[in-house]
């Protein structure tokens, strides 16, 4: 049986002051959403699950896992990495130091786009959220689930050839 979730502020509080993390800001639909596969999965109750989160911390890192999105690739969204290369970035590259910041980065593919997009002009910074991805993410490790470059349309390659 499928609960209904009326109100996740107990939830978003509860994370917020016992980890830090901060979802408040996103979509209550797909909270919603993947709250209700956690519930069934862990076969408890709302109430009880804020309940767990308030004082297990391994429990809590494990939700925060499953409610983020690790969805990440080698130049994803080609569009914007072409309006970057031909628009945007030609402003400020080369002869000025510019630090961008990834917020949200899961394990770092989007930060190596971007290190690889503007060469040694940049300081490129990576605002993780999922703390059981860090190490991978800092020691610049692209996993296997990572798009491989050659994927990236021709013409819409940082670099092409």
């Amino acid at each position: 049986m499928q609960q209904e979730i009326e109100d996740i502020k107990p939830f978003i509080i509860t994370l917020r002051e016992g980890s830090g993390y901060d979802f408040s800001n996103y979509s209550i639909h797909a909270i919603k959403r993947r709250l209700r596969k956690i519930l069934n999965e862990f076969r408890i109750t709302f109430e009880d699950l804020v309940e767990k989160i308030s004082h297990d911390a391994l429990f809590r890192e494990e939700i925060v896992k499953k409610l983020t999105v690790h969805t990440t690739e080698l130049f994803r969204d080609p569009p914007l990495w072409l309006q970057l290369k031909e628009s945007i970035l030609p402003k400020y590259l080369p002869g000025k130091t510019l630090s961008i910041w990834h917020a949200g980065c899961s394990s770092g593919e989007e930060v190596y786009s971007m290190r690889q997009m503007t060469g040694c002009g940049a300081n490129v910074v990576r605002g993780l959220v999922t703390v059981g991805i860090a190490f991978a993410a800092s020691a610049g490790v692209v996993t296997q689930a990572a798009t491989p470059a050659q994927s990236v349309p021709e013409e819409h390659a940082p670099f092409p050839g």
